[in-house]
């Protein structure tokens, strides 16, 4: 038996009794066509099981309907879930979405630029800390987001110092004033961001910080969160809270109040920042700082839509609001 063959445009256009140029404006989205075969069109779409050609789509606007977003490590759980969102939304343009991880290496991060170009992507979305200089711009609109960088560029991202003041807020509103913090670089905007409103809000309500109990991990990772938790415990003083300043190290956290049979929250109370998926399911729900991944996501597709539509206007920042997720993980002091 032969291959059944496909639908072409023509196919459409016989069955919907108008010429072809009808239908490739209907397609397009340029040129008038009437609400009448407008409807025909849609219906022989329909009965026919046509699917345009993205091929052919790309010869006539000049397009590859692709973009690529990149980000730092696809294991971090935030990570994905914003691709995931970013890939979503850009199926409602009609994109498709290449997903590039830079593995926190700037080389890495240079040799994908490369890797950028040659497929010709319509525009980028960049999650990742690292900024694109002049020996490296490409021709394409970009999106950065999730991250503060100096210059005018688009860019959509949360209100990190807030969320961070948020955090400590609600520790100390239960009860809690010797608290520990476990945060990512702080060359990383974000992680800067999220500790300098940590710290400005305890020096706020009259509890200056225990330096001893703020760690920096390399990766901010949950076996980041494991060790530090062990170096904060062993201290002579250990706190009753924790503050992870994302929710993958207060994964190492919890498993490290598990596996030394610390009772959470009466034990040990952890607060989270970011609000993934898996941090209402981990063992004790996590309370949680919501980071609004999937807002973000959404937000940088609309904005990088409109650059490739033609928009110049001046460059847009796009700031969102935290809001603390309250579940099982932080107990009330007396």
């Amino acid at each position: 038996m032969g291959k059944k063959k496909l639908p072409t445009i023509i196919d459409v256009a016989k069955r919907a009794n108008v010429s072809k140029s009808t239908v490739s404006k209907y397609l397009n989205g340029k040129g008038y066509v009437s609400e009448d075969a407008s409807r025909k069109i849609s219906e022989a779409i329909q009965e026919l099981g046509y699917v345009p050609s993205i091929v052919a789509k790309s010869l006539a606007t000049r397009r590859t309907y692709m973009i690529g977003t990149v980000i730092n490590n696809i294991r971090n759980p935030f990570f994905s879930e914003l691709a995931a969102a970013i890939e979503q939304e850009a199926r409602k343009y009609g994109y498709d979405n290449l997903l590039i991880s830079s593995h926190d290496d700037i080389e890495a991060w240079q040799t994908q630029i490369y890797a950028i170009q040659r497929r010709s992507l319509d525009g980028v979305i960049n999650a990742t800390s690292m900024a694109l200089d002049e020996r490296h711009a490409i021709s394409v609109p970009v999106v950065y987001v999730n991250t503060t960088i100096s210059g005018q560029f688009d860019l959509v991202i949360l209100d990190n110092y807030m969320g961070g003041w948020m955090a400590a807020e609600y520790l100390i509103k239960r009860g809690h004033r010797h608290v520990a913090c476990i945060h990512g670089p702080l060359a990383k905007s974000v992680f800067n961001e999220r500790v300098h409103g940590f710290r400005a809000c305890l020096a706020h309500y009259g509890w200056p910080a225990r330096e001893e109990l703020f760690i920096e991990v390399a990766f901010a990772t949950s076996e980041d969160g494991f060790r530090a938790t062990q170096m904060i415990m062993d201290r002579a003083k250990p706190p009753l809270a924790i503050w992870g300043a994302n929710d993958f190290i207060c994964f190492g956290v919890l498993q490290y109040a598990s596996a030394v049979g610390l009772s959470v929250p009466d034990d040990l109370s952890i607060i989270g920042f970011d609000n993934i998926e898996w941090s209402r399911y981990t063992y004790v729900p996590l309370t949680t700082v919501d980071s609004m991944i999937t807002a973000m996501g959404v937000e940088a597709v609309k904005l990088l839509m409109k650059r490739i539509n033609g928009d110049e206007g001046m460059p847009i920042q796009i700031i969102l609001k935290p809001t603390v997720v309250e579940r099982a993980s932080v107990s009330r002091l007396e």
